[in-house]
């Protein structure tokens, strides 16, 4: 089994685990404290839950598509370089000031039921499942431009969904404290 083939399944196994936690989030807060914004720039827990699956939605459609050789030949530049460095986000709050087009449905999340939430999530470990069972044939030089961190394969875009559902908890945690959770 090759190195990126053993992260692979680690990844995922991560990201099931996150999935299951985000689950446990939607279950243990009340309709009233599931729907409820900080103020009115930031998001409730169901609309992080929205952003989450939007956001998995798109980047493993793009794993995907890395996969199928549907990107760009190209070589990695430095800010992609210094993302698969990293094994999460910053720590810090991301805000983005402008919306690229066609990605409104990741930074206009809609609320969503809990039971809709729930689906949601586990469905997109199915689509993990399938983009990871893609990657061992993909070409690393067939790129897709991510938004703010550069040209993509297969595998970071795959890795970014990961990382990506782990930074949201530093947001759930501020909301807990404003709870008193």
């Amino acid at each position: 089994m090759n190195i990126e083939k053993l992260k692979s399944k680690q990844i995922i196994e991560t990201y099931i685990q996150s999935v299951d936690k985000w689950i446990d989030v939607i279950e243990k807060y009340s309709e009233e404290e599931y729907y409820w914004k900080p103020d009115s720039k930031q998001w409730s827990i169901s609309e992080i839950v929205s952003h989450l699956i939007a956001t998995a939605n798109i980047c493993t459609q793009k794993s995907i598509d890395c996969s199928n050789a549907l990107g760009g030949k190209r070589k990695a530049g430095i800010k992609t370089k210094l993302f698969s460095m990293m094994d999460s986000f910053p720590p810090i709050r991301i805000e983005i000031k402008e919306i690229p087009e066609g990605l409104e449905s990741m930074y206009n999340p809609r609320e969503l039921s809990k039971e809709d939430a729930k689906k949601g999530l586990i469905a997109t470990i199915d689509l993990m499942k399938k983009a990871e069972s893609m990657l061992s044939s993909a070409d690393e030089n067939t790129r897709i431009e991510h938004w703010a961190a550069g040209d993509f394969n297969a595998f970071q875009w795959f890795k970014s969904i990961e990382m990506h559902i782990r930074h949201h908890f530093r947001q759930k945690e501020r909301i807990d404290k404003l709870l008193n959770k």
